[in-house]
């Protein structure tokens, strides 16, 4: 064992250390790409939605067994539906 010299003073305490202050803006690459994301994935939401809504104007469809809402059903599909694949369906091809 080592003994401790007569007349020596423990080492003085380190300071603190100061703490790393970051920036708070967001870089426009950022935001660019954030947007870009919420467009893509709100136009996937809608088209999801129109989905679901021509699921259940089918399922009514063959429910009431009608001419009248067959006709509907039809409408919808050509007027929301595909339209909306169209776009989705054009959009992702690489150019």
């Amino acid at each position: 064992m080592t003994q401790p010299i007569s007349g020596a003073q423990p080492p003085p305490d380190k300071p603190e250390p100061a703490p790393v202050v970051q920036r708070v803006g967001i870089p426009e690459a950022m935001v660019s790409v954030f947007s870009a994301l919420a467009f893509a994935l709100s136009a996937r939401l809608l088209l999801l939605l129109a989905l679901a809504g021509a699921f259940v104007l089918a399922l009514m469809a063959m429910q009431s067994q009608s001419y009248q809402s067959i006709g509907i059903l039809i409408a919808y599909a050509l007027l929301i539906v595909g339209p909306m694949v169209y776009l989705e369906a054009r959009g992702n091809r690489p150019r």
